[in-house]
């Protein structure tokens, strides 16, 4: 009779240790040190066991008093869907800290309801490594060397910086030189045309000489401006010139004066010196308005 009375005693006391597991759900928590720095990390393992059917909430928070969670990872059992392994990689930059407060965890029990289970604190110690001890000032010595080191190199770059755009200067100040040279030859070019065109103002030839002289320095400025070349066919030197970016006032001079050439090398034509005079005057204005629009 004792025997069976002290059968159903332990298979109550079985049952009553095991109730806060099944009902209440456990916790267990590891970390991987006691004893860090500040800004050290630290691992922090928990194993989760809740009541039969219920279902973790994943977390949410990004920190807990006084530490900075970096990293948090949730794994379920396959078998056992009611135990969690969590990690959680924390770091804190307070010297005062001794422990790593409780962490909640909220779950829905087999009921539907929203229920909390919770760590108990874990004694955690910080060292201030900004101390005032010999080997924490070696330390900032070499902390000090470093940004030296750094400095020096910031100084490095800023001098290649410096290099690179003189450089760039340097390219675009040969460059704007050899415009300027190169705008200086082809005006001097076209002055000297001018000069021409005046002398030929007084010249005694006959049209026909006259208006090839004309014809010889029209096809230099076209060369210089235009960057186009005679061909023997005077039409087709026309065309070209119709399809610059110029405008018609341009246009009807230049043509003007080709089209009387091209008369007289086919036939003889007379033209009057009022007209010759014309076509000289406004040749020398468009060169001396070349002129000015290239300075």
């Amino acid at each position: 009779m004792n025997y069976i009375n002290n059968k159903k005693f332990l298979l109550i006391l079985f049952l009553y240790l095991m109730l806060p597991i099944s009902v209440f759900g456990n916790i267990e928590t590891h970390i991987d040190k006691r004893e860090i720095s500040i800004g050290d990390n630290i691992s922090l393992n928990i194993k989760l066991t809740l009541p039969e059917k219920s279902t973790l909430i994943k977390p949410k928070y990004d920190s807990i008093k006084d530490w900075y969670i970096k990293d948090i990872s949730i794994k379920r059992d396959k078998k056992e869907h009611n135990i969690y392994d969590i990690n959680i990689i924390l770091t804190t930059f307070k010297p005062t800290i001794d422990e790593i407060p409780s962490i909640n965890f909220d779950f829905i029990d087999s009921k539907k309801q929203q229920d909390t289970i919770s760590t108990k604190p874990i004694e955690i110690t910080v060292i201030n490594t900004l101390a005032s001890n010999v080997a924490e000032i070696d330390n900032l010595k070499s902390v000090k060397t470093v940004k030296k080191l750094k400095i020096k190199t910031s100084y490095l770059y800023i001098f290649f910086i410096f290099i690179f755009y003189f450089i760039v200067l340097f390219i675009f100040y040969i460059r704007k030189k050899k415009d300027k040279i190169k705008i200086y030859n082809i005006n001097k070019t076209k002055n000297k045309l001018l000069d021409q065109l005046e002398k030929l103002l007084s010249s005694k030839e006959d049209f026909k000489e006259r208006y090839m002289e004309i014809f010889e320095l029209l096809n230099k400025f076209i060369k210089v401006e235009y960057n186009i070349d005679y061909k023997k066919d005077i039409d087709v030197l026309i065309s070209e010139i119709a399809d610059l970016d110029i405008t018609s006032s341009t246009f009807r001079i230049l043509s003007n004066i080709l089209n009387k050439v091209k008369m007289l090398q086919e036939r003889e034509f007379n033209f009057t010196d009022k007209e010759f005079a014309n076509d000289i005057g406004n040749l020398k204005l468009t060169i001396s308005n070349s002129i000015k629009n290239k300075e």
